[in-house]
């Protein structure tokens, strides 16, 4: 095809159409449900097969790859094939998916917690199929991740919430806590999507502060006087403190003595024993002040000569920061916490 022009523009055109090619490509993924940019295997999530509105229907006859972990499985016809319940997090419905023994090892596959990526055909299920309008029937193992079933910590029956905070890198595989996630999250969007809408600005305000507002740094403090607290030594007792002073004053005494004396070659040592005992009270009496592990000043208060100078707190201030920005030229500003 002949083109009328310059090198420059030929070369733009030429990109310009490469691009959009490729963003048709990208567009045809996204509209068939697979991650345009997963590196495993363009999967599609569960949330588009059993979340849609046909419940994935319209997939029947088609030949996908879904990846997760396994809820439960149950072999049948001897261990010749298993149905497994496979679950990636998008959905509260988990897929059934059906493979069979010369694809894997059943006993393997079947235990709960294993992660899978599987290709296969989507088929409808049969009548008698009961909370489910398609199954996978798998054709391909593409990965396989094992599980010891006897320590997956996530029983079968459900957990409570208590349990659950014991195993809190495993809990979002839960029911309950998948779906607080997704709450959140579309809580989130609407939140983001209304002050969007309204032509607000979201600005990034600092998380720690100085300002305590509201009393709210009280019980968000930001500090490092507590990474020693734990290794730091017994304070003094008042015994081993007025023992001390008394050997300041006996130290003080024999420097007097030596300056009246006759013999003055007897003065430094006395000085220097003076000195010593200064700096072994000054020593004791530091270590007094700390308290729980945490230095504090002669008043009582907590002594905050450290790396941050002084108290800051967690969040508490960023209403502060917010307000200064819609003062100086930014009028409609939003934060995380509004």
């Amino acid at each position: 095809m002949a083109f009328s022009g310059t090198y420059a523009e030929f070369v733009a055109k030429f990109q310009a159409d490469n691009l959009a090619a490729d963003m048709g490509k990208l567009e045809l993924k996204v509209d068939e449900g697979s991650h345009p940019y997963s590196r495993m295997y363009n999967r599609m999530i569960i949330k588009n097969i059993v979340g849609a509105q046909d419940e994935g229907l319209s997939l029947v006859g088609q030949t996908i790859s879904i990846g997760g972990w396994v809820k439960s499985g149950r072999p049948a016809e001897k261990d010749q094939l298993c149905f497994l319940e496979v679950n990636d997090g998008s959905h509260p419905k988990s897929l059934q998916v059906l493979v069979r023994a010369e694809m894997c090892n059943i006993s393997e596959i079947k235990a709960a917690g294993c992660c899978v990526v599987l290709e296969g055909e989507i088929k409808k299920s049969p009548p008698e199929a009961k909370g489910q309008v398609v199954e996978m029937h798998a054709t391909k193992l593409k990965e396989f991740g094992k599980c010891d079933a006897k320590s997956y910590p996530l029983p079968k029956k459900k957990s409570t919430l208590e349990y659950l905070r014991s195993v809190s890198h495993m809990r979002a595989r839960t029911n309950t806590i998948s779906a607080v996630a997704r709450i959140r999250n579309a809580l989130a969007w609407a939140t983001h999507k209304f002050f969007q809408e309204n032509n607000f600005l979201y600005i990034h305000t600092p998380i720690i502060t100085c300002s305590d507002c509201e009393g709210a740094g009280e019980m968000f403090q930001v500090t490092t006087l507590l990474s020693g607290a734990e290794g730091a030594a017994t304070p003094p007792t008042p015994e081993e403190l007025a023992a001390a002073k008394a050997k300041v004053d006996v130290a003080g005494e024999a420097v007097k003595t030596a300056k009246g004396g006759e013999d003055k070659s007897a003065v430094k040592p006395a000085v220097n024993g003076l000195l010593k005992a200064k700096e072994e009270l000054k020593g004791l009496e530091e270590k007094a002040l700390v308290v729980g592990g945490i230095k504090r000043t002669p008043g009582g208060e907590v002594d905050y000569t450290e790396a941050l100078e002084q108290p800051r707190d967690r969040h508490a201030g960023q209403q502060l920061n917010r307000w200064g920005k819609m003062c100086v030229g930014i009028p409609r500003a939003v934060t995380e916490q509004a």
